[in-house]
């Protein structure tokens, strides 16, 4: 270790300038890799989401909840339901095409499964896969409650479907 070191101070003695525009680099790179460590790299995983999910155990939704939602949906043949975060998201696939009221319908049966607690707490996301025979795939349709929102929004004419 002592060879290295006499080494760097008989550079520095021989070529300052040199030494010391490498010192400033190696200064300044060791700085950007500190920033870039504290920025992709966060130490306290706890506050992953920040402060958003504050006041979630006030209103807890179970995941006995969660997983029996598809019994009460029975318009859909399948559904799946999950939460993340503040939103609760529901799929439910069908290969029939449905008219405009169906999809109202649908927003209504779900929101009979939450609470005014919960509405007023949680977003819910609705996607209907609603399979196409032509395209022999599934075509999504989303519905949105806002939990200020009183009503589902769609992303597209559902009566197309």
């Amino acid at each position: 270790m002592k060879k290295i070191i006499d080494k760097i101070v008989r550079y520095a003695k021989a070529r300052p300038f040199d030494f010391a525009i490498w010192s400033i680099i190696l200064v300044g790179f060791l700085v950007v890799l500190y920033f870039v460590v504290i920025l992709f790299f966060p130490f306290n995983r706890d506050q992953l989401r920040g402060n958003r999910l504050a006041g979630i155990e006030e209103v807890p939704i179970s995941e006995e909840r969660i997983d029996n939602m598809g019994d009460e949906l029975t318009m859909c043949e399948t559904v799946e339901a999950n939460i993340n975060g503040r939103q609760v998201i529901i799929t439910c696939q069908t290969e029939d095409k449905w008219a405009t009221e169906k999809y109202d319908q649908l927003a209504d049966a779900t929101k009979e499964l939450f609470s005014e607690e919960e509405l007023d707490f949680y977003d819910i996301q609705l996607i209907v896969a609603v399979f196409d025979f032509e395209e022999k795939g599934y075509t999504p349709v989303f519905g949105y409650l806002n939990r200020n929102s009183d009503s589902f929004s769609w992303t597209r004419n559902r009566s197309n479907q």
